[in-house]
């Protein structure tokens, strides 16, 4: 739900992050470590992904770990691999396999339906690009606009075996 939501990859953003990355009373997450300078970001959270954030921590407990994702067998260290959980999740959810990082795709796919520009697409999923991206930040009101017309798409499509759950 997390990379679905956000577009954080998996390995470097989504695993290692920590709690106080995640500012649930301004509903952004913080990214403090990337694959590239442009993956240093905030990214608006929608008010789905803030609201499994907060289950999700009620469920793990406020203070059992630093990491959202967290070893259960080490809560001081974050979770480095989810392969095989992945694929066994995918099994008992009768779903066909597919990578968890085609989920970083889903978000993309989903910010552009819902009529986002690609500039801030590439800019909330921490791409580097050429000049156009130099000289046009998007401003984080902007992001929160994306992520609001993201909801609206979901909104619009509530049925999840209609073809915008493929996205």
């Amino acid at each position: 739900m997390l990379i679905t939501e956000t577009g954080l990859r998996v390995g470097k953003e989504a695993l290692p992050l920590k709690w106080e990355h995640v500012d649930l009373t301004s509903d952004v997450v913080r990214v403090h470590d990337s694959k590239t300078l442009a993956g240093l970001r905030e990214v608006p959270l929608s008010a789905f992904c803030k609201e499994e954030l907060l289950r999700w921590k009620l469920l793990t407990g406020p203070d059992f770990s630093p990491y959202v994702f967290f070893n259960p067998e080490k809560s001081l260290t974050h979770l480095k691999a989810v392969r095989k959980v992945w694929a066994s999740a995918l099994k008992k959810a009768s779903l066909a396999p597919f990578h968890l990082y085609d989920l970083r795709a889903t978000f993309a796919s989903r910010l552009s339906a819902a009529g986002v520009p690609d500039v801030f697409v590439s800019q909330m999923m921490g791409h580097a690009g050429g000049l156009l991206q130099t000289y046009s930040k998007a401003i984080v009101e902007y992001r929160r606009d994306a992520i609001r017309k993201l909801e609206e798409l979901r909104q619009s499509h509530p049925n999840p075996s209609d073809e915008m759950s493929n996205l």
